[in-house]
């Protein structure tokens, strides 16, 4: 039982990841900036952007939070079911 709910949480957590990297890529396009150039911008690498939008589990927390600054992001976290809310429609269904 207690396996099984760290299987899941794992997952919910792996999927809150991918939907955070997913709205970090659409906003970076509205913006029209180049990895390269948020990478700059957030003073980190250009390869840690593609794993952050790729949605890599082990990115560093504190860059993640960066990276959503310059861009403009808030990250709300919900005190219910572990659930990411997105301000606006960054992220289209």
């Amino acid at each position: 039982m207690v396996k099984n709910l760290k299987n899941i949480k794992e997952s919910a957590s792996r999927k809150a990841i991918q939907m955070l990297g997913q709205a970090i890529r659409q906003r970076r396009k509205i913006l029209r900036l180049t990895q390269s150039d948020l990478a700059a911008m957030a003073g980190i690498s250009k390869n840690l952007v593609c794993q952050i939008e790729s949605g890599k589990t082990t990115v560093q927390t504190a860059k993640l939070l960066d990276l959503l600054a310059v861009l403009g992001l808030h990250f709300v976290l919900d005190n219910g079911s572990d659930r990411i809310f997105f301000k606006d429609e960054f992220l289209k269904r």
